[in-house]
């Protein structure tokens, strides 16, 4: 037979009738409040607030308030329960006196809890059993609640009741619950694992540093003073949870690149004996065989800054499917700091980037890196060599294949995004100085427009349904500086059913989009140009597509159409969207047989990535390892040939604000749902400057590595076969990269001489 739950019972307040809020006490003092609330209920839509500021001498120890009992018969009831919570980050004992009239308050029915967790609920158990001499149990007439010497003190109460034996304490179903309480729970377990991984990090980090002690000691350093060691551009640093593998004690810094590309190095830093204050990379100019110097102007020394992942994400990284780790990540580049401090036991990352320009004469270049600091109390300075080599051609100044990619600083909070900042969220879309917001001041969109363009990223954007005036300057300076690759004239979506959709396509979709055709054209444009639409469009919208295509290219027959809608063929047999100039799928269903099948049909086939596809396949998340990052870009695109890369967004920014300060900086990593760095490959520094991340780095140095490829091609030689086998089988080696762009180097090289 199935138990007999009994919820019965009294109640003796619930703050939710005008009766009891009336009766109920408001207090607002310097040192307290109290009063009804319509905030974290546990039962109903009310509940009693109960605050306190932190006690220090000169306060009231036991700030306090009393209710007058409306049911003052207590005979037959073995438990007094209350509904709880605190919101504080702390925590106070509370302690509850009820009494009758004569009564001294503490002889009375007593009940004390002792520490509530932060964030958290519960039911507050009086026993009333055995009952206090002095009180009449017919006659309890007064409720006193009181602190003890306050800390964090921010407590909500509900439901009082009277139980008696067998009756069950009834379930919380206030709206408070999911409105108010669920985000704080959300928020205290999000700590719990913060400290845990924290913990984990600390524990990491102290094994890591005396191991790359003991090799910085075996190759000459003076390991008292400070520590020094390197690592490729594709290598992760992290801070405090360290790869061993891939730094190694610095005994010289090599970069080789060609004229107008920039390839980077990392200089990596740790303390000795003590803490290491405000520690400085410089350079000077390199000195070249023939006399010929290598300008120190065209190499930066930035600090790497670190963002705080505080939560599990869903995702496996690297060809082996590994889980990505919680803690401090190597993400923006610092470029606005002078210097930084490293303290304890951290690795400090410094980028070092090498830009060539156009006119170096090719060679080998030599110099010395110096690195600056303060410990304890005296002056550091070490030199590291450092050695270029240019080779003797260029990459040019715009990415070797076509690409569509959305910049636009936006917020997205999707309504199924859980986090405890969401109630902050709203707010940063009006806040100028919220990152999305100052990158969009007129003073920064030339800077931004350039940026991007340094990256060979085009400012532009799958989904603008217009091409304003604004835009159209920028594309015009691009297209000055011989940078300008592709742009969108503007979104489209098929046409809606039913008799009148064909009309009400050519009144919304097309009619807008004749206006910015009608501007490109004029600004002499128009063969930098596409047309983007229907995303990810499922086969049953394939009929209104196909009708909607029609239209569409009879209206702008110079302008190709691309489309990421799900046609898995590429528009070759009966597929229903062969009007379609350029199909791109996600890089999982990248078919290189098929996709060569379709371009002998006369279209382009290119590829994306988004949020999908997760690991063994390549992405940029930002976890993901900097070798699969270039390898996506570079070795891939050479092997496979994709036509293009799409991607969907650069800049969602859910920021509060710009980053000013690091190393470690607050932005948030989280940019679709609980993706790291998905749709987010910029930050934004002091001002709305443009930031670079690594992530960014290793995206143009993958093309710059395809441009050597091209160029293999186009000299009529066999490129080496790239370091890639399929799509989810891929070196992760920086050094087999390097090598073979370096094998690359020298076909173009000896072929030129």
């Amino acid at each position: 037979m199935f138990a007999l739950i009994l919820f019965a019972g009294i109640t003796l307040f619930d703050f939710e009738t005008p009766e009891e809020i009336k009766a109920t006490p408001a207090i607002f003092r310097t040192n307290m409040t109290v009063c009804v609330t319509n905030r974290f209920s546990m039962s109903g839509q009310n509940a009693l607030a109960f605050h306190a500021v932190d006690w220090h001498e000169g306060l009231q120890e036991w700030p306090s308030f009393s209710m007058d009992v409306p049911y003052r018969d207590w005979r037959g009831y073995d438990r007094l329960v209350l509904d709880i919570y605190n919101d504080g980050d702390g925590g106070s004992p509370i302690m509850l006196y009820a009494y009758s009239p004569g009564c001294e308050r503490n002889k009375g029915v007593k009940g004390t809890y002792h520490l509530l967790p932060d964030h958290s609920y519960d039911h507050w158990t009086i026993p009333l059993h055995p009952w206090p001499e002095a009180a009449s149990v017919t006659n309890i007439a007064k409720m006193h609640i009181f602190y003890i010497r306050p800390h964090g003190a921010r407590l909500y109460i509900d439901r009082i009741q009277l139980l008696k034996k067998g009756e069950q304490i009834p379930p919380m179903t206030g709206t408070g619950l999911l409105k108010d309480i669920l985000p704080g729970l959300i928020e205290r377990v999000a700590r719990a694992k913060e400290w845990q991984s924290d913990a984990e990090e600390r524990a990491t980090l102290c094994e890591a540093y005396w191991t790359f002690r003991d090799r910085c000691a075996a190759a000459g350093q003076d390991v008292h003073a400070l520590l020094l060691g390197t690592a490729t551009s594709m290598d992760i640093v992290r801070p405090r949870d360290p790869d061993l593998s891939a730094i190694k004690p610095a005994k010289e810094l090599y970069v080789r690149l060609a004229r107008e590309e920039h390839e980077s190095v990392q200089l990596v830093a740790a303390p000795g004996d003590a803490d290491l204050e405000s520690v400085r990379v410089t350079v000077s100019d390199l000195q070249g065989d023939s006399g010929v110097t290598f300008a120190a102007t065209n190499i930066a020394c930035d600090v790497t800054g670190y963002v705080k992942v505080r939560h599990d994400v869903p995702y496996r990284i690297g060809p082996k499917r590994e889980k990505a780790k919680r803690g401090w990540w190597p993400e923006p580049i610092l470029d606005f700091l002078d210097g930084v401090d490293v303290r304890g036991r951290d690795f400090q990352s410094f980028w070092i980037r090498v830009k060539c320009p156009a006119g170096q004469a090719a060679g080998t270049y030599r110099g010395v890196l110096a690195v600056t600091a303060r410990s304890g109390g005296r002056d550091l300075r070490r030199e590291i060599p450092l050695k270029i080599r240019v080779n003797g051609f260029s990459v040019g100044k715009i990415a070797p294949m076509p690409m569509a990619i959305t910049y636009g600083p936006f917020f997205y909070f999707p309504t199924h995004y859980i986090s405890p900042r969401i109630r902050e969220y709203d707010a940063y879309r009006k806040d100028p100085l919220a990152p999305a917001n100052a990158a969009l001041r007129k003073e920064n969109e030339n800077l931004w427009t350039d940026f991007l363009a340094d990256y060979w990223i085009t400012r532009d954007s799958l989904y603008h349904k217009e091409c304003t005036d604004s835009f159209i300057s920028q594309m015009k300076r691009l297209k000055a500086q011989g940078r300008l690759n592709k742009f969108n004239i503007g979104y489209w979506i098929d046409m809606p059913g039913g008799p009148d959709g064909e009309a009400k396509f050519m009144n919304t979709i097309v009619s807008r989009l004749r206006k910015s055709y009608d501007r490109v054209k004029a600004a002499g444009l128009l063969d930098h140009a596409y047309i983007y639409g229907c995303d990810e469009a499922t086969k049953e919208r394939f009929p209104l597509i196909a009708r909607s295509i029609e239209i569409l290219r009879k209206e702008f027959p110079d302008v190709p159409f691309i489309t990421t809608a799900y046609d898995h063929d590429f528009g070759l047999g009966d597929s229903p969207l062969k009007a379609f100039d350029g199909y791109v799928p996600l890089t999982p269903r990248y078919d290189r047989e098929k996709a060569d099948r379709s371009r002998a049909a006369g279209h382009k086939v290119w590829w994306y990535i988004a949020c999908g596809p997760h690991a063994p396949y390549a992405n940029m998340f930002m976890e993901c390892p900097g070798t699969e990052r270039r390898l996506l870009f570079g070795a891939m695109a050479a092997k496979y040939r994709p036509d293009g890369f799409l991607y969907y967004h650069t800049s969602i920014w859910n920021q509060k604000r710009c980053i000013t300060s690091g190393p470690f900086t607050d932005w948030e990593p989280r940019s679709y749902c609980e993706y790291d760095g998905d749709g987010c490959w910029l930050c934004v520094g002091p001002g709305g400057k443009p930031l670079a991340t690594q992530r960014l780095e290793n995206f143009r140095d993958g093309l710059e590595d395809l441009a050597y490829a091209k160029l293999v091609a186009a000299a009529g030689l066999v490129p080496p076969e790239p370091p890639v086998k399929s799509m989810t089988e891929y070196t992760d080696d920086p050094e087999a990269i390097q090598a073979w762009r370096d094998a690359m180097a020298d076909m173009i090289e000896k072929q030129s001489r």
